[in-house]
């Protein structure tokens, strides 16, 4: 009987969505909504109810789902005070004191431009421990699931992403800024250019949701600046995105013959998807990519540890220094040890979630400060950024990134969240110090 409890909480998110005020078309408690359903919720319920022996094909040879009372209320209780600490009062107050100036707005193409010229050398610097930027895209995929080792210059990695926030400063620069003191056209080619470096820097990576997320900003950008919603791009859009989610570790594959040529790469992508008999689209293969984080809630729940006290966020940062630097190797993180706890190896990674890593540091109570400060983070942020959207030229893109950056942290732990938005982070704090002056107003007598 269990199983309808996520349906009623599937049913209740809908509800929520559809009749609370919202500030703009989508803010950032949509986005969670939307991603919270999948990741949670919806997988439970198919891996509770079973149909057409779901659990076999979310789990991928995991038994570890039992459908425990302990889960569903989590999930419930997570849910909903992620929308408490949203609604809070406090978080609105705080983000309606913070007041923020521009400065040197003229200068934000040239910091894009460095951002951009960065991200350029870092991808090539990566791709010469591989003996070439052509190796190391061929080997994306192979990279990142560990079965080819990096070298000294496998930090260059996180600086390659830098081109992502670069194109969206310059995307701000091309389509809102009024006074361009540069040619138009001369500032259009150097965006284009920097769309391409971003799709190759995201293919380096081998990461589907990169992708998905990158091109998604564009299009709530002008949701958010227009104020309307095209249904046709949306099921265009939803086309690709679950297509690609299904195919992409194929596509990335396929990159492997990519020394060979373009015709390699495409008969290898055929090849592949013609011998795997598993390959035919399916909702419950689809559904495969968001079913960890229950898998990961459950066994947190449910198995012996110690407790983790929140260390894994020190742990994180630690890990984005080279052991070279540091002359001993790092603890291990949460995300290691939930991974051997799932699959018994670390074949590869398994992020937590913040409902399991909320319980991995401090059982109930950890959950509950992981899911209410969560939900207050993203209120006052929201609160204070979209005062400027249209006073701010490259606040839209600004906005829309952070609010996907605090989305994804639900399906994270601390590692892969500082891990993967190492850039984006990096990349919009220098922004907001070079080019901004942040203060707390003065409540008025």
């Amino acid at each position: 009987m269990l199983d309808s409890a996520y349906l009623v909480l599937l049913a209740l998110i809908v509800f929520i969505e559809i009749f609370r005020e919202k500030s703009s078309k989508f803010d950032f408690l949509t986005l969670f909504n939307i991603y919270f359903a999948l990741m949670y919720p919806l997988p439970a319920f198919l891996l509770a109810f079973d149909f057409a022996n779901a659990a076999s094909s979310l789990g991928a040879g995991i038994s570890l789902y039992t459908n425990k009372l302990q889960t569903v209320l989590a999930i419930f209780v997570g849910y909903f005070l992620v929308v408490i600490g949203f609604y809070s009062k406090s978080a609105i107050a705080w983000g309606q004191k913070m007041s923020l100036k521009t400065r040197h707005n003229n200068s934000v193409l040239i910091y894009a431009v460095a951002l951009l010229l960065f991200s350029s050398i870092s991808i090539y610097v990566y791709g010469l421990q591989y003996g070439s930027f052509i190796n190391a895209l061929s080997q994306a995929s192979l990279i990142r699931a560990r079965a080819v080792e990096g070298g000294a210059l496998v930090f260059f990695k996180h600086f390659t992403l830098f081109a992502m926030p670069a194109s969206y400063l310059l995307a701000s620069v091309v389509f809102f800024q009024k006074d361009k003191k540069i040619n138009p056209l001369l500032i259009l080619l150097i965006f284009i250019f920097s769309v391409i470096v971003a799709v190759i820097a995201i293919t380096l990576t081998g990461g589907r949701g990169y992708l998905i997320n990158y091109f998604l900003c564009f299009y709530l950008v002008y949701i958010l600046k227009n104020r309307k919603v095209s249904w046709t791009f949306n099921i265009v859009f939803g086309i690709f995105a679950v297509f690609f989610l299904f195919y992409g570790k194929v596509f990335f594959f396929s990159l492997t013959a990519l020394p060979q040529g373009f015709d390699a790469v495409v008969n290898t992508f055929v090849k592949t998807i013609e011998s795997d008999s598993g390959s035919d689209f399916n909702f419950y293969q689809f559904m495969y990519n968001f079913q960890f984080p229950v898998h990961s809630l459950e066994v947190a729940l449910h198995r012996d540890y110690e407790l983790r006290w929140f260390v894994d966020i020190l742990y994180a940062f630690a890990s984005l220094i080279p052991q070279r630097l540091l002359g001993v190797v790092p603890p291990e993180t949460i995300m290691y040890y939930n991974t051997q706890y799932i699959i018994g190896n670390n074949d590869f990674s398994i992020p937590t979630g913040f409902l399991a890593f909320g319980v991995y540091s401090l059982w109930w109570p950890g959950l509950f400060i992981v899911t209410f400060t969560y939900g207050w983070i993203g209120r006052y942020l929201q609160t204070m950024l979209i005062k400027y959207i249209n006073q701010i030229f490259w606040m839209p893109f600004i906005y829309t990134t952070i609010a996907q950056i605090w989305m994804d942290f639900l399906s994270s732990d601390p590692e892969t969240f500082i891990q993967g938005y190492f850039a984006f982070l990096t990349g919009i704090g220098l922004l907001f110090i070079l080019y901004s002056k942040i203060s707390v107003a003065q409540q008025k007598a």
